[in-house]
């Protein structure tokens, strides 16, 4: 008699004493690069024997391997393969120019063939054809690997480049069976999209295949479908660079108990299509949840599956099983899948070792640090520094194109890079990028002259009339806007980083000195220091930008900690910026190899006494009144850091709030991840830079030269 899976691993184990990670790694990972390395092996033997055999009448540009095997998410044991053969023409040519009965003609003619080469190869068995494609087994060490062969013409090449073209021909098709003819044509697309995401989202997407084995029928097993839904949710989440697995696995398959509400209809990695040619298809072909558009072709709806017969209710009921086991019963799916501040750490008292506890650079000797920054946080990040500095300057130069073209009904000055990226603290994969666009005269007046209330509806149209325009620029996605900033997310090689936009104009130029701007600003209310916040931007970049490179180096190791103990809204890089720099005054301003445990122990340690910080720069003006004045009249309490650009801003304001969920003040929970980061072996026998013990009471001042 069969066992439930629920009694087998990793479903029955308990997560306290073997992390499904560990678990992961044994029986998952281990031995499937061996496979895959066996499966191309076996699959480049076929290819081989079929075409020097010289069996075939037809030729073929190329062949490209698909199905898991090409997109890096194969299981060992568990996953077939795809072959794409693109045959030239005379023997096919593109679907446009044959038109379909003729293309079904010659694409059975070229299966016939190839079944009959298949067929002469004495170590490939159980060879069958239909009219898309050919299948059959191969023997790969002790299994057989289904294969299937798709024979097809570049169907995509037919169109010219505008994919739009092809998917608008395939909306005018009568059925869906003709429509299948070109699907085969648009597997590099589809292999491109799954095969660029992050290795941690393709290792997710196995644990979601390997659960589909043991819980659901072969029929249901859809790699694709599962790929997919897997890839959507990571993205709903905040494209969490490391996650819990179980946490990921939980959000699939809850999402798989409900699939009536799943449809998605866009994706940040494919620009084959826009939304207005989705909708068109989803329309026309009367598609109804769930509806996951495939990323390579919109009239193709991966869960169509799903809506026949009872198979729904079948995978709803698996995944809700799944849901009641020991594995996954009593996890919580938190924000960007982290592991919560209790599950880090075993608690001072024992307990399982964690995931992070056993994490480089938390587990290494101090000495070993400086190797491991520099292999896994600045190799690479410059490169992703210029991909993102190309990025962003294609975006400026489109909104100055089209306000040249006057598209845009206002003409901008300049555009100053912020943020991480312009700061040179950028860290791979985790910044965002802060845009500044201001806008001349008389177009946006300063708000000291016109009033708040004509500002922002200025400053609202603009950005609307912004926000309208980047829609047409096919690397900008998810554009969003409001009365002060245009937020939107642009393509960066393999991933999507958020970039707001802010305009603003010279607000500077209304006064004759940055005290007096401070004091009117001072004199207002929040609502207009917002908006005035902007124009001060480039000072912010300025005062991050020229400080030395060993403390900018401190600073992304001090980002990088945070991104891996610290709730996603706590991530925020300016507050964590500025801590690292004030404490590196007060240490003296160690220079040449600053000693990054010693400091990162120092952060850390003021991290855990947030309510005792006090901090300030004399840099924008030469009158420290003005900042007593601003503590004292917006009855600022500590933690208080106030940007050195604009004093009149608490950069670490939301530190004083709450959670709405659990309702641990911020605090709490930074000192929590702080403290624990501490007892690591990295840093427990690190003693912090000298001179700050007790020192965060008083207000200090630093002489920083105003340029």
């Amino acid at each position: 008699m069969d066992v439930s899976p629920r009694f087998l691993e990793p479903w029955c184990m308990d997560p306290k004493t073997y992390s499904l990670e560990t678990w992961y790694n044994e029986n998952i990972q281990c031995g499937t690069d061996a496979f895959d390395s066996d499966c191309r092996k076996a699959i480049d033997e076929v290819v081989q024997r079929i075409w020097s055999s010289g069996g075939v009448l037809f030729n073929f540009n190329r062949i490209v391997k698909g199905g898991s095997l090409g997109k890096g998410t194969m299981v060992k044991d568990l996953s077939d393969v795809d072959l794409i053969a693109f045959i030239n023409p005379p023997n096919l040519a593109p679907i446009v120019r044959l038109g379909p009965a003729e293309y079904k003609r010659k694409l059975a003619v070229v299966i016939r063939d190839l079944h009959s080469a298949l067929k002469r190869l004495t170590f490939v068995s159980d060879v069958s054809n239909n009219d898309l494609l050919v299948y059959f087994n191969i023997r790969v060490g002790r299994r057989c690997l289904k294969v299937n062969f798709l024979p097809t013409s570049d169907n995509c090449a037919g169109h010219g480049r505008a994919h739009s073209d092809m998917f608008r021909a395939m909306l005018q098709l009568h059925n869906d069976k003709d429509r299948e003819f070109y699907s085969a044509s648009l597997a590099e697309h589809q292999l491109s999209f799954v095969g660029s995401q992050p290795r941690y989202v393709k290792e997710l997407v196995r644990l979601v295949k390997y659960w589909a084995n043991d819980y659901l029928p072969g029929y249901l097993q859809n790699s694709y479908g599962l790929e997919l839904i897997t890839i959507h949710l990571w993205e709903k989440a905040g494209k969490p660079v490391r996650f819990s697995k179980a946490q990921g696995l939980k959000r699939v398959l809850r999402a798989l108990t409900r699939l009536t509400a799943l449809r998605v209809t866009s994706w940040s990695g494919s620009r084959l299509y826009d939304a207005t040619l989705a909708q068109s298809a989803i329309t026309q072909l009367r598609m109804i949840n769930p509806i996951v558009l495939d990323p390579a072709n919109p009239t193709n709806n991966v869960c169509q599956l799903y809506q026949q017969g009872t198979n729904g209710r079948e995978i709803a009921s698996a995944a809700g099983q799944t849901l009641q086991t020991q594995l996954l019963m009593k996890v919580k799916v938190r924000q960007g899948w982290k592991e919560g501040a209790g599950s880090n750490f075993k608690a001072a008292q024992g307990g399982a070792r964690s995931v992070l506890e056993i994490e480089k650079p938390w587990c290494l000797s101090q000495g070993d640090l400086e190797t491991w920054y520099n292999e896994n946080i600045q190799l690479g990040t410059e490169e992703f520094a210029r991909e993102c500095q190309s990025a962003i300057s294609r975006v400026v130069r489109f909104v100055h194109s089209n306000c040249s073209l006057d598209i845009l009904e206002f003409d901008v000055d300049k555009v100053v890079k912020g943020g991480s990226l312009g700061k040179g603290t950028m860290v791979k994969d985790l910044s965002d990028v802060d845009l500044v666009a201001f806008v001349n005269k008389p177009y946006v007046q300063p708000i000291a002259e016109i009033g708040k209330d004509a500002y922002k509806e200025t400053i609202t149209g603009i950005n609307f009339n912004i926000a309208s325009t980047l829609e047409l620029n096919p690397d900008v996605k998810d554009i969003k806007h409001d009365e002060y900033v245009v937020k939107f997310e642009i393509d960066v090689g393999s991933r999507w980083i958020e970039v707001d936009l802010l305009p603003t104009t010279d607000n500077i130029k209304s006064h004759s000195s940055y005290e007096e701007m401070f004091r009117y600003m001072l004199s207002k209310g929040h609502g207009t220091r917002q908006y005035c916040s902007p124009s001060l931007v480039h000072r912010q970049v300025q005062f991050v930008k020229e400080q030395p490179g060993n403390v900018k180096e401190l600073i992304r190791l001090v980002k990088y900690w945070a991104s891996r103990f610290l709730p996603k809204y706590l991530q925020k890089s300016y507050p964590l910026e500025l801590i690292t720099i004030y404490l590196w005054e007060k240490a003296g301003r160690p220079e040449r190899r600053l000693n990054k445990a010693q400091g990162l122990r120092s952060v850390l340690e003021v991290l855990t006494n947030l309510e005792e910080l006090c901090a300030s720069w004399q840099y924008m003006h030469k009158d420290e009144h003005i900042t007593q004045a601003i503590i004292k009249k917006d009855n600022m309490e500590r933690p208080i850091v106030l940007d050195p650009a604009n004093p009149t801003f608490n950069v670490c304001y939301m530190y004083q709030w709450k959670d709405k969920i659990t309702g641990d003040p911020f605090m709490k929970v930074i000192k929590a991840a702080a403290e624990k980061t501490l007892r690591t072996t990295l840093l427990s026998d690190v003693t912090a830079w000298p001179n700050l013990s007790g020192s965060f009471i008083q207000l200090t001042f630093f002489n920083v030269k105003c340029k």
